[in-house]
């Protein structure tokens, strides 16, 4: 107790930056607060990356939305995250119809793009299944 009294006290600190890059875009038919920080958000929960590129565009970013976004995961590993082909407009792409109206831009998505293909099956019916088996590393440590 109270060993510091009278000499100095020691401290270490540890500093950790990260060059990242962003290239943004001033005219952009998404929105990055009403569109892509909630997925984000959502990944972020259980993944650090998630986190990491959450709390990169999350800072004070210049106007403009981040078509490109580049930032070390690792020492020797980078994610890059890029957003096109928006609306499926310059490349068709199937199930995915796009509308013009005007100057702005929308998409319809066919139902059946959601339909579970054949072959599927739900998970947990046949032999075989115990849910252990599914768990993540996460969920498991937790239970411990």
């Amino acid at each position: 107790k109270n060993r510091d009294i009278g000499r100095p006290r020691e401290e270490n600190t540890k500093v950790q930056t990260f060059n990242a890059q962003i290239s943004l875009c001033d005219d952009y038919p998404l929105s990055l607060q009403e569109q892509i920080l909630p997925i984000i958000d959502l990944m972020a929960i259980s993944n650090s990356h998630f986190k990491k590129l959450r709390d990169f565009v999350t800072l004070q970013l210049p106007n403009g939305f981040p078509v490109k976004v580049q930032i070390p995961l690792y020492h020797v590993l980078t994610a890059k995250v890029t957003f096109g082909n928006i609306h499926g407009s310059d490349k068709s792409v199937e199930g995915v119809s796009t509308i013009k109206e005007n100057s702005n831009s929308f998409c319809a998505v066919d139902e059946n793009i959601f339909a579970i293909p054949s072959g599927y099956r739900r998970q947990g019916e046949g032999e075989g299944y115990h849910p252990m088996m599914y768990m993540d590393d996460d969920a498991l440590l937790q239970m411990a």
